[in-house]
């Protein structure tokens, strides 16, 4: 019998990490004097990170490249990475859906479509909010209340939990030095702002081989290592693998569809905001889109040796009302098996009450 590689790799910080954004990091750019990170970090960071503690384990540490038959595993295709996700202590956590706001008197509400007007962009819905609520931008769902969310209620306060409480910003400085000379170089000072998670707190992301020979190949790997480097500054990280249903997550209702909420960044087209189009492949077309500021994202071309072009990213948490879906989308635009377009779907219900 073919074995499945169905595995999810976690990330423990040993102290602080630090993963850059697109933005120039140079003296020159007014960014340097403080350059905070991102958290959590792109799905490329983690997908680097995988495949590199993946060639430690077919082939033992050491340095170069990898061999033929190892890119071939680890570069064909044959994987197919999640969006990179937190848990804490066991359970998933999931960013707050866009729709998902916060009264004056700290309550929680949800969005949702008012009634189709003329607007200056055309036939347009507009959301329905209460009065003075806001989007909330600071915190993050356990399992239950995303599970409780796409059911159409409102999520507890108790399911919360504070962006504060998971992680601190830690400002650093550095310096710049010659290689040569080993002395510092003219005006190299640098503060990056790193990040130092809560106790129990673990980066993950989840792996599947496509391919059964692939699988046959990985299943049976033994000596993963146990501390990594990972983002910037080769920080150290602890790594362990474990089966998915060791984590809680959240679970889609009956008849989901209706309400769709990305767990990690997608990339952006002008198909996925224009209202009327369909969204992925469940038969719904968009009725209205929650959406916080876009986001972009680069990286860096090994073999080119040079930066990929930035392109805008929607982030985790973006949340469509679609109408006539008949099932779920399924993975949200390009890119999917690296990380992008995840994403959950869920039911509205018309009682503005729950």
């Amino acid at each position: 019998m073919t074995r499945r590689f169905d595995r999810i790799f976690a990330f423990r910080p040993v102290d602080t990490l630090f993963f850059r954004s697109g933005r120039p990091f140079n003296q020159s750019d007014p960014g340097a004097a403080e350059a905070e990170s991102l958290f959590p970090p792109n799905p490329p960071t983690l997908v680097g990170a995988v495949r590199n503690a993946l060639a430690q384990a077919l082939e033992g540490p050491r340095g170069g490249r990898w061999s033929e038959t190892t890119a071939g595993l680890l570069n064909g295709g044959h994987l197919r990475f999640g969006a990179p996700f937190l848990v804490l202590n066991g359970e998933r956590l999931y960013p707050a859906p866009a729709a998902l706001l916060r009264l004056e008197d700290e309550n929680l509400a949800r969005a949702r479509p008012g009634e189709m007007i003329e607007t200056d962009l055309g036939p347009t819905c507009l959301s329905e909010v209460p009065e003075k609520s806001k989007m909330l931008t600071d915190a993050w769902l356990t399992a239950s209340g995303m599970t409780c969310f796409l059911k159409g209620r409102v999520p507890a306060k108790g399911d919360l939990r504070l962006t504060a409480c998971l992680w601190k910003s830690e400002p650093r400085i550095g310096i710049g030095r010659d290689v040569a000379t080993r002395r510092v170089e003219e005006g190299a000072l640098y503060a990056p702002v790193h990040i130092r998670p809560a106790e129990g707190l673990e980066i993950c992301v989840r792996v599947q081989a496509t391919d059964p020979r692939v699988a046959e190949r990985l299943a049976g790997l033994d000596g993963l290592p146990g501390t990594v480097a990972l983002g910037g500054e080769h920080r150290a990280a602890g790594l362990r693998d474990l089966a998915p249903d060791r984590i809680i997550e959240a679970t889609e209702p009956p008849g989901a569809g209706a309400v769709v909420v990305a767990t990690g960044p997608v990339i952006a087209q002008p198909a996925l905001l224009t209202p009327g189009e369909a969204l992925g492949c469940g038969g719904g077309r968009i009725r209205m889109v929650c959406a916080r500021k876009p986001g972009m994202i680069g990286g860096w071309d090994d073999q080119g040796r040079r930066p990929h072009p930035m392109r805008p990213v929607l982030t985790a948490g973006t949340t469509w009302f679609l109408d006539g879906a008949t099932g779920t989308p399924g993975p949200l635009g390009p890119r999917h098996r690296w990380g992008f377009g995840d994403c959950l779907s869920g039911i509205l219900h018309d009682d503005k009450a729950s």
